[in-house]
């Protein structure tokens, strides 16, 4: 029996896709419904479920070199917002790993002692300004700091408009890793 060339090759593709779709099959879930697991409407600011400062005490990033400090007085949530006020102001900064003179201040809220989920799905809603020199993020961790990996949903270091970041950070050389 003799095939023809291209004969061959429908006969190959062919082959490729009958393995490639016994290989990686979708079937979804008939009654599958997402639970709510956390909700904040911000009516007001619930001191049990956000923190002003990292888990760990920290109120900068010092490896990042950040020119903010942030303070609880830069977090206020009314109507249903939660506004992170960044503020041009000097004053004397200190947290558990270290003090400085800084001339910027700024809020920011994390749950990270209130609610811990592995899986899921997240959605949140936020405005914020397009100016050089902020950092607005919205970025997961798990528990166990400081560790890896880190996801970051987005994040906006001030630059373009037109640019937002996502990144997965990965590895075991913590804080070292690029």
């Amino acid at each position: 029996m003799k095939i023809k060339t291209s004969g061959k090759l429908a006969l190959i593709l062919l082959s490729q896709l009958i393995l490639f779709s016994l290989a990686f099959r979708y079937e979804p879930e008939d009654n599958f419904e997402w639970k709510l697991t956390f909700e904040d409407q911000f009516d007001t600011f619930d001191k049990n479920r956000w923190l002003t400062h990292h888990d760990n005490g920290g109120r900068t990033i010092w490896s990042n070199k950040e020119l903010e400090f942030y303070k609880d007085e830069n977090v206020v949530a009314e109507n249903g917002v939660v506004k992170l006020i960044a503020k041009k102001e000097s004053f004397f900064g200190k947290d558990p790993f270290g003090e400085k003179q800084f001339d910027y201040s700024s809020g920011m809220i994390t749950n990270a002692n209130s609610f811990v989920q592995a899986y899921g799905k997240w959605e949140m809603k936020a405005r914020f300004p397009f100016k050089k020199g902020f950092w607005p993020a919205f970025f997961m961790v798990p528990k166990q700091r400081p560790s890896l990996p880190e996801i970051d949903v987005f994040e906006y270091f001030g630059i373009n408009k037109d640019k937002m970041w996502l990144n997965h950070h990965w590895g075991i050389d913590y804080p070292n890793y690029s």
